[in-house]
Order: C-alpha cells, then sequence, then structure tokens
C-alpha cells in the first residue's frame, strides 16, 4: 500500500487492530463495521489518540463507488454465510477501484487457531483453568521468569459472532477468484495461535520468531491465510 491510496476497512471492529494504527501512520483510512457498539467505543479511541472519530461509520451512506484503491477484510469473511457471501464481495466489488487491491485474512479452518478455541471454549478448559486460578498462575510463574505477558487494552470488537465458515488456503482463494479477484498471492500466518498458545507462549520473543518463520515455510498448516488479490471487474 502506498500512503497516497484510500483504504476502506470492511468490519473493522473497534478498528484498533488495523483502522487506528494505519490512521496513526497517516494513511487516508475508512472503518466500517455494522456493529454500533463496536463503532461507537472504538471513536472514543480514536478521539483519545487525538484523530478524527468519523474515520469509523456504522453505514457507508455518502460513500462514492470506485472510490478506494485498497479494501480490507480481515478476520470477517469466515463470519459470513454462505447465502450472504455473494452480496459481500458484491459490495467490496462496488466500493474498490478497477484493478484495486483485496486484502483478505482468515483463520485455517483446520489449524491451530480453531482446534485450540473449540478445546478452549466449547470443551470448557478455559473455564476450568480459570476455576482452578491455573491461568492466573501461569501469567504469574511468566513475570517472575522476566517474560512480558501480552495484555491488549482495547478489544478488537465487542459482537459476539461465531465462525460460520471453515477456510483452506484452497477453499479461500477459489472463493475469491469466482468472485471476480486474481488472487496475487496467499501467505500463512503463524503456526501455532490461540487462547492456549498465548497463555503458555506469549511475550517469549524467541517462541514468536520460530513461530512466524514456521507459519510462513508451512502455510497449508498455518493457523492464518493472507490473502491478496486484485479486482477483475471493468468500470
Amino acid at each position: 500500500m502506498k500512503p497516497s491510496d484510500r483504504i476502506l476497512e470492511i468490519g473493522c471492529g473497534t478498528g484498533v487492530m488495523i483502522t487506528l494504527p494505519l490512521a496513526e501512520s497517516c494513511y487516508d483510512i475508512k472503518g466500517f463495521d455494522e456493529d454500533s457498539s463496536s463503532i461507537e467505543y472504538g471513536q472514543k479511541v480514536l478521539t483519545s489518540s487525538g484523530l478524527d472519530s468519523n474515520i469509523l461509520k456504522q453505514d457507508l451512506k455518502g460513500v462514492d463507488s470506485r472510490s478506494f484503491d485498497v479494501i480490507i477484510a480481515s478476520e470477517v469473511v469466515e463470519h459470513i454465510d454462505d447465502d450472504d457471501m455473494g452480496a459481500f464481495f458484491d459490495n467490496v466489488q462496488h466500493y474498490l477501484k478497477p484493478g484495486g487491491l483485496l486484502l483478505v485474512t482468515v483463520p485455517n479452518g483446520y489449524g491451530c487457531f480453531e482446534i485450540e478455541n473449540a478445546i478452549w471454549s466449547q470443551f470448557g478448559l478455559g473455564r476450568l483453568l480459570s476455576y482452578l486460578y491455573i491461568d492466573r498462575a501461569v501469567l504469574e510463574l511468566k513475570q517472575v521468569l522476566g517474560f512480558k505477558n501480552l495484555i491488549y487494552p482495547h478489544p478488537s470488537t465487542l459482537s459476539a459472532s461465531p465462525h460460520l465458515q471453515y477456510f483452506t488456503v484452497k477453499s479461500i482463494c477459489r472463493l475469491i477468484e469466482t468472485s471476480e479477484f486474481e488472487v496475487l498471492q496467499s501467505a500463512g500466518s503463524t503456526l501455532m495461535s490461540g487462547p492456549i498458545t498465548n497463555l503458555l507462549f506469549g511475550g517469549l520473543p524467541v517462541f514468536f520468531r520460530i513461530n512466524n518463520f514456521l507459519g510462513k515455510r508451512l502455510k497449508y498448516m498455518a493457523s492464518g491465510i493472507y490473502i491478496a488479490a486484485q479486482s477483475n471487474k471493468a468500470r
């Protein structure tokens, strides 16, 4: 992306993960999310950071079609059901310039992230560790050993939305290509990810370096999938 690009983040949540950092880096970016509580929260964060709260919007009324050079959909597509998927990509094409760039991130539906989430939430490991104070003990032990626990000051979203899609690298690329995009690049994020990994290894720099290295080398096994695609749709 270039600083001169007009960027739209669709499904931005509170905006703290992508919209806020890019705005602080002087990129021309807007964030959109249908969840009013997330937008209101994010607007307060923007204001406290000395930025224009109107960067975040709950609707795109008045926004011209074909007006963005880049559209970002990070951790969004897995929340969309089959009946709405076509409309979602139609909207992306509506606001993206011909030849514009679409950046997508999704969890690997069969990777470590989804497995850890299931064990932690559906099978109750998180509740058990909290009940037995084991999670707190692990965090305190890491502090004693000099490791910095990762504590995020703001939530990425206030909306509880389940995953409805479980993608592989091939299936997310195929979906994007059938929506009149050319996939330019696909990559893996980290190999391991999720609440168990964060509890045990969060704040360990050596682990993160190895984890990132393995995720990039083993993209089909990585916890997350990154896609860069270009619109093929004519004006």
